[in-house]
């Protein structure tokens, strides 16, 4: 589940379900977005230019999810007292979205 795919096209990705529905990712940079769209087969079923400011805020939605299931899991990482990766990886987004 979740197998990421290249397509030949640079910029863009796609992931398939057990189900075998594909969600494709392709940026625009020239919209100045990324477009997520979901296909079955080869038919698009439905898709969402989200763009560019609002994909780094997915992003940091993203990894404060998986920061929360991974803190709660039995084994907990060994951590050098610095910030924790979830809290780097959001203070990344936040100087690239600024920009």
């Amino acid at each position: 589940m979740g197998e990421l795919r290249h397509l030949p096209a640079p910029g863009r990705a796609f992931f398939i379900d057990d189900g075998g529905r594909v969600l494709r990712a392709s940026w625009h940079l020239d919209l100045g977005l990324v477009n997520l769209s979901v296909w079955q087969g080869d038919r698009c079923t439905d898709s969402f230019p989200l763009p560019a400011h609002d994909a780094a805020r997915l992003i940091v939605y993203l990894a404060d999810g998986l920061a929360a299931a991974s803190s709660t899991e039995a084994a907990p990482a060994v951590s050098d007292g610095g910030p924790s990766i979830g809290a780097r990886l959001r203070r990344l987004v936040t100087r690239a979205a600024a920009r």
